[in-house]
């Protein structure tokens, strides 16, 4: 979950992406998460499998209230977050 999140804050969209994301930063997320070095990462087929079983929606909600406590919107602001609330459900 960590290297899918990490992969797509950087830019690694998709399943192959995201192995590629691990091949470029492998020795960062060895020294990072402190892994082993001979620690073999997800393949593409092994990051779609596990991505398919996730319920996305608890993250979700958790992400955005970490985000508004961070930033709170402004008055003005709030239609544009309803708006992206109700085309997120």
């Amino acid at each position: 979950m960590l290297l899918t999140l990490l992969g797509a804050m950087t830019g690694y969209w998709g399943y192959r992406p995201l192995e590629d994301f691990t091949n470029v930063h492998r020795q960062s997320l060895i020294q990072m998460l402190e892994l082993t070095p001979d620690m073999k990462f997800p393949s593409y087929s092994t990051f779609r499998r596990v991505l398919k079983t996730i319920n996305f929606q608890p993250l979700t909600d958790l992400f955005n209230t970490w985000a508004l406590a961070l930033a709170s919107p402004k008055p003005e602001e709030d239609w544009q977050l309803m708006l992206r609330a109700f085309v997120a459900h």
